[in-house]
């Protein structure tokens, strides 16, 4: 993933879009992007199995897959076990920023 100066301006004057978030996360990928998408709009309004989603929403299953384990790596969502409903999480703002601690002390070690 890689983080443009534009897109932290833009989250610094608190206009950055929830299209540049996605795109920031699938970049070129846009199927993958589009099913992320329609995943996370899907549990933003009620928890539900991956597989209901993909029968809703009409997503090619490999696709939703794809989504689903860049979405849940992220911290984006989660699950208790393999066949539960997947919920929003708010672990991936954890992992950002346990991502910059590890980027900070990196960048200072000899």
């Amino acid at each position: 993933m890689q983080i443009k100066t534009w897109i932290v301006n833009k989250i610094d004057f608190n206009e950055f879009t929830w299209e540049e978030f996605m795109e920031t996360l699938f970049h070129k990928h846009e199927k993958t992007k589009e099913a992320a998408n329609n995943i996370l709009l899907a549990l933003k309004e009620k928890p539900c199995t991956l597989n209901e989603i993909i029968t809703a929403k009409k997503i090619p299953r490999g696709t939703a897959y794809d989504a689903f384990d860049v979405l849940r790596k992220s911290g984006l969502i989660n699950r208790k076990d393999k066949y539960s409903e997947l919920t929003l999480s708010d672990q991936f703002s954890l992992t950002l920023e346990r991502l910059a601690k590890y980027w900070k002390k990196w960048v200072r070690e000899p």
